[in-house]
């Protein structure tokens, strides 16, 4: 059997992962449950995505060509990174505080439930449960309820036992 040379190890190391990135990329559109469509942008290079697009020293610059192109909402990829850029201020109020409940959410994490540490008040998802957990800490460690007057008498310095 023939080995092969630097040269051929050397173009076929980032042609194969080129195409495993592509074929991962339609597997996981295909395989994609939600059937959301992404707003349109410039198209990503594969592994690069729009990083080698973007203006180093001044993206903005970039963001504002796009934003004329696409419109207010567009799609980029940077890496292996999804991201949607709101390009006016009207839309980012519309979308990040009148429809907060639509999409804001903690991130998921997976190494949550196996450590034990999903039922952590930080980490819980919003929801009832969030409400509930948030309703009970507030009561629970408010500035107001959270030493009662005979509490207050005891901490005073003139009141510890050893004193």
């Amino acid at each position: 059997m023939q080995s092969l040379s630097p040269v051929q190890l050397a173009l076929i190391i980032p042609v194969s992962i080129v195409a495993l990135d592509v074929i991962q990329r339609f597997l996981q559109r295909k395989l994609d449950k939600k059937g959301l469509s992404l707003p349109l942008g410039p198209t990503p290079i594969p592994l690069l995505g729009n990083i080698l697009s973007i203006n180093r020293e001044k993206p903005w610059k970039t963001y504002t060509e796009w934003h004329a192109i696409y419109g207010d909402i567009f799609y980029l990829r940077i890496l292996n990174q999804d991201v949607v850029v709101l390009g006016s201020r009207s839309v980012a109020v519309e979308l990040l505080e009148k429809r907060s409940k639509l999409y804001s959410d903690r991130p998921f994490v997976a190494t949550l439930e196996p450590y034990g540490i999903d039922c952590m008040f930080g980490f819980t998802p919003y929801g009832e449960h969030w409400r509930s957990c948030r309703r009970i800490f507030h009561q629970t460690y408010r500035a107001d309820t959270s030493l009662d007057p005979i509490q207050c008498n005891f901490v005073k310095l003139d009141n510890w036992p050893w004193a």
